[in-house]
């Protein structure tokens, strides 16, 4: 058994995939990888089809189709959450925003090249993951064999070690006035050559970098970090260009939002409320 949660996995199981799997199972033993009629290629057939033996049952694919979901959608799903909390608490960056993507999309539609060059827009979900990321910790290993690092201080195996993110994201020596939210601080200097590491794609949200960790870092990164910044990119120049935001009570302080910080994820929401007053552009309001 992959996970933990069995009780969890037989619920998600009974009530929504397991009749699924239980084909998908029953169509490998009969055809292996080999196409068939009527066959889809979907998630849960790559998982069947990449399963060892041993794991290949209703249980453990139910509980890898969990584990991809809570990995792919709670962790956008957070993202989306702060950045549109983080707009609704400061207006001046709307219209900048709104201009940047209408004139993007007017020129190059809603594609893949219009979601690159958002350069404002990646600014903008960058510093707000910097400062309200998804957890404080980043790069969880475990040891499989003693570590000894050059200053002698040895990790023995077996132990876990983290990567203190959020102390590297509001560090002083990397980031200038670290704690005030600049949402164009990542695409300032661009494409003027003022770029302090004269790499301006070292500046994306999808880059991998020692002083941004919300992807990890290394071989090990993010693989699906690039689908995921143009989902959330896609989703907030939807909103932009149809809503406008607010806090309750029109209220702009930075002190309205405090990360709702648990042991994996954080969230800004504003004291006190948990609604977002958004209206149609022209239109009658919606929370």
């Amino acid at each position: 058994m992959l996970y933990k949660g069995r009780a969890l996995t037989k619920t998600v199981e009974r009530k929504f995939v397991g009749v699924i799997v239980k084909e998908k199972l029953e169509k490998f033993a009969q055809y292996g990888s080999s196409n068939y009629e009527g066959k889809k290629d979907d998630l849960i057939s790559w998982l069947v089809e990449g399963a060892p033996l041993e794991h290949r049952n209703v249980e453990d694919i139910t509980a890898k189709v969990m584990l991809v979901n809570f990995l792919a959608i709670h962790t956008t799903a957070i993202t989306t959450t702060n950045a549109l909390f983080n707009l609704a608490a400061r207006q001046e960056y709307i219209g900048p925003l709104r201009a940047e993507i209408e004139e993007v999309t007017r020129a190059h539609g809603w594609t893949k090249e219009s979601m690159d060059r958002l350069q404002k827009l990646d600014s903008f979900m960058k510093e707000s993951s910097r400062l309200s990321e998804a957890a404080g910790l980043s790069m969880n290993r475990k040891v499989t064999k003693d570590f000894t690092f050059s200053n002698g201080l040895t990790i023995p195996a077996g132990y876990t070690v983290v990567v203190a993110s959020e102390g590297i994201h509001t560090d002083p020596e990397i980031y200038e006035d670290p704690h005030t939210f600049k949402g164009f601080r990542f695409c300032e200097g661009r494409n003027t050559g003022a770029d302090s590491e004269s790499d301006p794609l070292r500046r994306r949200m999808v880059s991998v970098d020692p002083t941004f960790l919300l992807f990890g870092h290394g071989r090990n990164a993010c693989p699906g970090r690039f689908f995921a910044v143009n989902e959330v990119k896609a989703l907030l120049a939807h909103i932009l260009l149809n809503y406008d935001l607010k806090l309750p009570g029109d209220a702009t302080e930075q002190e309205k939002l405090a990360p709702n910080r648990t042991d994996c994820a954080s969230t800004c929401n504003p004291r006190g409320h948990v609604r977002l007053p958004a209206q149609i552009k022209n239109g009658a309001e919606h929370n």
